[in-house]
C-alpha cells in the first residue's frame, strides 16, 4: 500500500492558542502539523485531544520559529487541532493528512534546514525503508516549490506552506524537498519521511546478512 494525501487545513493568526479544525479520512490516517511562532514557548499539540508527537524544530529568523508535529491513526472527521504554550504564541498553525501510513515506528528520518539568505533552499534526509514520503513545514519569503516538491493548500500569507514529496522515494537513501525565492532572503524547513504500510527495512551493502 502507498501512502497518499489527504487535505490540508490551515489556522487564523493567534495571539495566544491556535485552534483549528482539520478532517481527517480513509484508513491507516497520518496527521503532520507545522507551528509558526515568533518566539520558542510552544509546548504541545493536540488533535481531537490526543497529543501529537515533536519531530524537529528549526530558528527560522529572528525570533521567529518553525515546529513540526505528527500523529498516528488520528481520529476520522471534523476535529480542532489546538496548541499550547508556556507564553504568548503569536502565530499560525497548519496541518496535512496522509492514507496508508505505516501506523507505528514513524518517522522514519528527520532533519532540518535553514539559511539567513539565499534563493534555494534544500532539506535532505536519508530514508530507511522503501517508498517513503517526505513531509515538511516552510517558511519563506514568497516561494516556490523546487524539483520534487509539492505545496500544500491552503498556505498562510505566501510565507508559510506545508509541503510534500507528492510520490513514494524508492530506492530508499538520500532524498530531499526544495524551495526557490526569486531573490535571496531567510528560508527554513522542518522534514520528515515516513514509511507506508507493509514497508521493511533496506539493507545497505554494510549490513546485509549473508548465509553460506
Amino acid at each position: 500500500m502507498s501512502i497518499a494525501y489527504d487535505t490540508s487545513s490551515a489556522s487564523a493568526y493567534s495571539p495566544s492558542e491556535a485552534t483549528w479544525s482539520h478532517t481527517c479520512t480513509g484508513s491507516n490516517r497520518l496527521l503532520v502539523a507545522g507551528i509558526y511562532a515568533t518566539n520558542d514557548t510552544l509546548t504541545g499539540v493536540t488533535y481531537a485531544g490526543v497529543s501529537m508527537t515533536f519531530i524537529n524544530k528549526v530558528n527560522a529568523t529572528g525570533t521567529q520559529f518553525i515546529y513540526l508535529y505528527y500523529l498516528l491513526n488520528p481520529t476520522s472527521g471534523a476535529n480542532n487541532l489546538v496548541t499550547s504554550s508556556g507564553g504568548t504564541l503569536l502565530g499560525y498553525g497548519q496541518a496535512s493528512s496522509y492514507t496508508g501510513a505505516k501506523q507505528s515506528a514513524q518517522p522514519d528520518a528527520s532533519n532540518t534546514a535553514v539559511s539567513a539568505s539565499t534563493t534555494s533552499l534544500t532539506c535532505s534526509v536519508t530514508t530507511v525503508a522503501d517508498n517513503c514520503w517526505l513531509i515538511g513545514y516552510n517558511y519563506s519569503n514568497l516561494p516556490v516549490a523546487g524539483g520534487g516538491t509539492t505545496f500544500r493548500s491552503p498556505g498562510i500569507g505566501a510565507v508559510l506552506f506545508m509541503m510534500d514529496s507528492n510520490a513514494p522515494k524508492t530506492p530508499a537513501g538520500s532524498s530531499s524537498l526544495e524551495v526557490t525565492q526569486v531573490s535571496a532572503n531567510f528560508s527554513a524547513t522542518c522534514l520528515a519521511s515516513f514509511s507506508p504500510v507493509g514497508a521493511s527495512f533496506t539493507p545497505s551493502p554494510d549490513n546485509r546478512m549473508y548465509f553460506m
